[in-house]
């Protein structure tokens, strides 16, 4: 990530407060900068815009959506351990748990790309899920992603 060839999500034309991903690829050229994990700069040798219906076909994902449902459940306040020992409360909790990569979204809508900017939330207290699960293609254009890094770039606007 840090060497000769480096990459970063470029800044695009898409307006600040759109939900957009790219997806930027470059060659990793040297194992220690893996190691030192720090954030790739520079011009990426290429990239995907997946908030729109190529990028998406170009990783062969789908992006899917669900609202985020907040209830009352049953719970235990702390104890003296620290941990949630003591005795029976009311806290609240959400649903879908949907964080892991084995979640199963596959009930869930799929989205247009073209549309991740359009409100779905009902606004005030809320929460939402998108999920894009993809794969990364063995080119991009005519630059080959074998051994390459990839950075995702997410804006989120509330």
């Amino acid at each position: 990530m840090n060497g000769g060839l480096r990459a970063r999500a470029q800044q695009s034309p898409v307006p600040r407060n759109a939900p957009r991903m790219l997806l930027a690829l470059a060659l990793l050229t040297s194992l220690a900068a893996l190691a030192r994990a720090q954030v790739p700069n520079g011009t990426p040798d290429a990239t995907l815009d997946l908030s729109t219906v190529a990028g998406v076909a170009a990783v062969n994902g789908a992006w899917r959506y669900s609202d985020t449902r907040i209830d009352e459940v049953e719970f235990k306040s702390v104890g003296a351990d620290l941990k949630p020992s003591g005795p029976p409360n009311r806290t609240y909790d959400f649903t879908p748990h949907a964080g892991a990569a084995t979640f199963d979204d596959s009930a869930w809508p799929v989205l247009d790309p073209a549309s991740l900017s359009a409100r779905r939330s009902t606004g005030k207290l809320c929460f939402n899920w998108y999920r894009l699960g993809f794969t990364v293609p063995e080119r991009v254009g005519e630059f080959p992603t074998t051994g390459s890094t990839v950075v995702l770039e997410l804006t989120v606007d509330d």
